[in-house]
C-alpha cells in the first residue's frame, strides 16, 4: 500500500490566485506530511493573524489573532531555531514560546512568506500535538519551494492591487456627488465590500474616518444655502487633499463625510488623524471626527460604526 507521501501529488499553482493556491498547498502538505494544523499567516505589527487554516486538531480558525512575539514563527524568524522541528522538546526556545504554553505543540514547521517589497508578509507553518519522524526534515526543500511559489503569486497580486483599486474607482465614477465631486454613499458601500474581501484575503488593515461638519444648519440659516454649500465643498477639498489616491473619500449625507484609508494600521491611523486635524484647523473648518481601525472580529462595517460613535461623542463634547 502506498503511503500518503507517495500518493500526494504536487498541485498546479501557476494558474491559481493567492487564496486558491494557499488552500491547495495546505491540503497537499497535510496529505503528504500529516500534521494536525497547516496555516497561512500574516504578521501585522505585533500581531500574528491566521489567514487560512487546514485544521484537524487545534481550536484555531481563520481570522484568529495572536501576539507575534509569543509564536514559534517569531522564534524561527529571529534565527533562534530551525524551520523544521520534529520534536520541540529538543529545542527549549520553541518549547518555552508563549503560544506553546497555550497549545500542545510537539512538532513545528515554519517558512517565511514575503511581500512585493521583499519584506516579511507572514508564514507557511504547521503544528502537531505529537512529535514527528525525523524524516520530515528531508522535506525542507519542497516546503521552501512551495512557500517561494506562494510568495511569487502574492507579490503579483499585491503589485496589482493599487491598479485594481484605481480601476474600481473609475468604474464607479458615475456615482459622484455633484456638489463636492466626492463619491456617493452607494459607491462607498460598494468599495467597502471589495476592500473587506481584500482584508480577509491578505490580512490587510484599514482605517475609517467619519467627519461631520459642525454648524452647517446655522450657516444655512444665517448666511444662506449657498454659503453652506461652499462650506461643504471646502471640507471635501480638505479631505481629498489629505488622502492618497488609493483611498476613498465619500459624502454619506448632507453634512457627513467618510474616508477609507486602505492598508492603514493603528500607527498610520493616528498619524492620519493628526494630519487631518491640522489641515482642518489651518483651513478654519469646524468638524467633528471619529476614527477606527478594522479588526478581524468585526470587519470594516464594525469599524465604520465605531468611527461614527466616536464622531458623535466628539460632537457632543463640542456642544
Amino acid at each position: 500500500m502506498k503511503t500518503a507521501q507517495e500518493t500526494a501529488e504536487l498541485p498546479e499553482l501557476s494558474l491559481l490566485d493567492f487564496e486558491s493556491a494557499c488552500k491547495t498547498v495546505l491540503d497537499f502538505l497535510h496529505q503528504r506530511l500529516g500534521f494536525g494544523l497547516w496555516m497561512i499567516t500574516r504578521k501585522v505589527g505585533d500581531k500574528w493573524m491566521v489567514l487560512q487554516a487546514d485544521n484537524h486538531v487545534y481550536p484555531i480558525k481563520q481570522g484568529d489573532v495572536f501576539k507575534w512575539n509569543e509564536t514559534l514563527c517569531a522564534v524561527m524568524m529571529r534565527g533562534e531555531g530551525p524551520r523544521i522541528v520534529p520534536d520541540t522538546d529538543q529545542f527549549p526556545v520553541y518549547a518555552k514560546a508563549g503560544l506553546n504554553k497555550k497549545l500542545p505543540i510537539k512538532a513545528y514547521i515554519g517558512v517565511p512568506l514575503t511581500d512585493s517589497e521583499g519584506n516579511l508578509f507572514g508564514t507557511l507553518c504547521a503544528f502537531d500535538p505529537d512529535a514527528q519522524s525525523e524524516t520530515i526534515v528531508m522535506e525542507r526543500q519542497l516546503i521552501e519551494l512551495l512557500a517561494a511559489l506562494l510568495s511569487s503569486i502574492l507579490k503579483l497580486e499585491l503589485s496589482a492591487t493599487d491598479a485594481q483599486r484605481r480601476t474600481e474607482r473609475l468604474e464607479m465614477a458615475a456615482g459622484i456627488d455633484p456638489l463636492t465631486q466626492l463619491s456617493t454613499r452607494s459607491v462607498w458601500e460598494q468599495v467597502l465590500t471589495k476592500e473587506e474581501e481584500r482584508c480577509l484575503r491578505y490580512g490587510h488593515s484599514a482605517a475609517i474616518l467619519v467627519v461631520d461638519v459642525n454648524g452647517l444648519s446655522t450657516v444655512n440659516q444665517t448666511q444662506g444655502k449657498k454659503a453652506g454649500d461652499e462650506l461643504l465643498k471646502r471640507v471635501g477639498e480638505a479631505l481629498s487633499g489629505v488622502m492618497r489616491e488609493v483611498d476613498l473619500v465619500a459624502r454619506l449625507s448632507d453634512d457627513e463625510f467618510a474616508v477609507l484609508a486602505v492598508e492603514c494600521n493603528d500607527v498610520g491611523s493616528r498619524a492620519l488623524l493628526k494630519r487631518l486635524r491640522q489641515t482642518m484647523k489651518k483651513r478654519q473648518l469646524d468638524v467633528s471626527i471619529g476614527i477606527a481601525v478594522r479588526h478581524t472580529t468585526g470587519g470594516l462595517t464594525t469599524a465604520q460604526q465605531m468611527a461614527e460613535r466616536r464622531m458623535y461623542e466628539e460632537k457632543r463634547m463640542h456642544g
